[in-house]
C-alpha cells in the first residue's frame, strides 16, 4: 500500500517509508504519522493520502522528538477538513436551501468553501426536492445531515490524489450478520429505563413562551402522545430559544428525545469487515438476552510499512426484536 505525500500545491513529492500511522477517520477526524528524524519529508501544510480509500489529510503540525531521534506530523483527516468550513447562508437570507441533483449540491458547496483543489462531487443520480441547512453548520454535518435526509451515506474515495465525495446507500447487515461473542470481543450494555418525556422550551417568556411535550413510549417511539406514566414516566426538559418554529422545536426536541431515551450500548471492534461509515450491524448477548443493532459511526486506521489494521467502531443501540 503506497503512502503518497505531496507539497503543499499538491503536487506529489514520494511515498513514505519507515512510518507509523493512526488515523482517526470520523470520529476525532484527525491523525498521527511517526517516522525517523532521518526519515523527514514533509512539513505543515503537506498532504498524504492512499488512492482506492478514503485514508489521508492534511499536515497541521510538526512535532520534533530529539530523545527518540523521530518526527510527528498531525493534522486533519479529509473528513476533518470538511468540517473546517462553514456553510453560510447566501446574503439576504435566512438559511442555505438547496434543491436538484445531489451531486451538483455537492460540488457548489465544495467550490463555495474554495476546496475544489483537493475535492470533487461524483455523479449521484439522485436528485433533492429541497433541503435547508442549518445556519452556519460546518460543511462535513451539512453533508451528513442532507445524506441522512435522502436516506444515504457520505461516501469519499481518493483517486489519483483527489477526493471523491459522494452519497451512496446505506446497508443493514443486521440480518445478514449477527456478531456474538463467540465471534469477536464486544460489549452490550441493556438500559431498562431512561428519558421518555421531554419538555421542548422555546422562545417567549413566562406563560408566553412556547412548549411543546414529546413522549417516547416502551419501544423508543416518540410522538407527542403520552404513553407511560407514573412511576414508569422519567422526564426532562429541552430549551431552544433559536428555534423559528414550532416544527424546528419539535425536529430538534425529537433529536434530543433520541440520545436521552437511554438506548442499549453495543460496542465492537472488528478488522475482518467491509462496512462503511452509517452501515448498520447487529449482535447479540446471552446473559441480558439481548439482541441490538447499531451504525457504524468510525474507522479508525494503523498503517505501517509491512501492514494495516482496520477496526470499526459502533455509536449507541437500539433493541431488535
Amino acid at each position: 500500500m503506497d503512502v503518497i505525500y505531496t507539497d503543499r500545491n499538491l503536487n506529489d513529492e514520494g511515498c513514505l517509508h519507515h512510518y507509523n500511522i493512526d488515523l482517526d477517520i470520523a470520529n476525532e477526524k484527525n491523525f498521527e504519522i511517526t517516522v525517523g528524524i532521518k526519515n523527514n519529508v514533509m512539513r505543515g501544510g503537506y498532504w498524504w493520502y492512499v488512492n482506492d480509500t478514503e485514508y489521508g489529510g492534511v499536515v497541521d503540525s510538526v512535532k520534533v522528538i530529539t530523545e527518540n531521534n523521530e518526527i510527528r506530523y498531525s493534522g486533519r483527516s479529509f473528513r476533518g477538513v470538511l468540517m473546517s468550513k462553514i456553510i453560510e447562508p447566501p446574503s439576504g437570507a435566512a438559511y442555505r436551501i438547496v434543491s436538484g441533483d445531489a451531486g451538483n449540491i455537492i460540488q457548489d458547496l465544495i467550490n463555495l468553501c474554495g476546496l475544489s483543489a483537493v475535492f470533487a462531487a461524483e455523479r449521484i443520480g439522485y436528485t433533492v426536492k429541497t433541503f435547508r441547512f442549518d445556519r452556519y453548520i460546518d460543511l462535513y454535518s451539512g453533508l451528513v445531515k442532507l445524506g441522512k435526509a435522502i436516506g444515504m451515506n457520505l461516501y469519499l474515495i481518493v483517486k489519483n490524489g483527489i477526493v471523491h465525495v459522494s452519497y451512496v446507500p446505506l446497508v443493514d447487515y443486521s440480518d445478514r450478520i449477527e456478531y456474538n461473542q463467540n465471534d469477536i470481543n464486544f460489549t452490550i450494555e441493556k438500559t431498562y429505563r431512561g428519558v421518555n418525556h421531554l419538555i421542548c422550551l422555546g422562545k417567549g417568556e413566562l406563560q408566553d413562551r412556547t412548549v411543546v411535550h414529546l413522549y417516547a413510549d416502551a419501544n423508543g417511539y416518540i410522538s407527542t402522545s403520552q404513553r407511560l406514566y407514573g412511576i414508569e414516566e422519567y422526564v426532562s426538559t429541552y430549551e431552544n430559544t433559536s428555534a423559528e418554529s414550532d416544527e424546528d422545536l419539535v425536529s430538534g426536541g425529537t433529536e434530543r428525545l433520541q440520545e436521552l431515551i437511554g438506548a442499549d450500548a453495543f460496542a465492537v471492534t472488528s478488522s475482518d469487515t467491509e462496512q462503511h461509515i452509517g452501515d448498520i450491524i447487529g449482535g447479540y448477548e446471552s446473559v441480558t438476552d439481548s439482541y441490538v443493532i447499531s451504525s457504524i459511526t468510525n474507522i479508525i486506521v494503523k498503517l505501517d510499512d509491512d501492514t494495516v489494521d482496520i477496526s470499526y467502531s459502533v455509536g449507541d443501540a437500539t433493541r431488535k426484536g
